[in-house]
């Protein structure tokens, strides 16, 4: 007898499981971050008017914390993309998967691929970074009457 059904371990939830517990600790640092640079003035806006909870707050400081948002949401991308030990020891026999790839190429030395697969790395985190920057712009409010420039 397996401690693990069969249904879940042919499927993905393993994979998701483990990438999950790898790169948690992000979401959750960027999450004290976020939580603690909000304004007591709009906090307390916040509850006086009853919009208290995950949602009330998503609706009215989201705009705020969309980049970092982003910006850790890609993170962890970038760092499940790469992720060899826990890829290879939970994956399912038969999937190919980015993390195979990469053990192979550096076990047979087969550097022009390996190069390759770390520009691909590279170039997921600026583009990852850049949008995160864009995003997370605030939009400058306008008073009637002034010049755009």
């Amino acid at each position: 007898l397996g401690i693990v059904p069969e249904a879940i371990s042919d499927s993905a939830v393993p994979m998701v499981l483990a990438h999950v517990s790898r790169c948690l600790f992000l979401p959750v640092m960027v999450g004290i971050w976020v939580a603690a640079g909000e304004a007591r003035g709009v906090a307390d806006s916040r509850r006086l008017d009853g919009a208290t909870g995950l949602i009330a707050w998503a609706r009215t400081a989201m705009r705020t914390v969309l980049g970092p948002s982003i910006a850790v949401g890609l993170a962890c991308l970038c760092l499940s993309v790469h992720e060899i030990e826990s890829s290879l020891q939970v994956q399912s026999p038969g999937i190919d998967h980015l993390a195979q790839r990469l053990l192979q190429w550096l076990h047979y030395e087969q550097t022009t691929e390996l190069s390759a697969a770390g520009v691909l790395l590279l170039g997921l985190g600026v583009v990852g970074s850049a949008l995160a920057v864009l995003l997370s712009r605030r939009p400058r409010k306008r008073t009637p009457g002034t010049a755009h420039r």
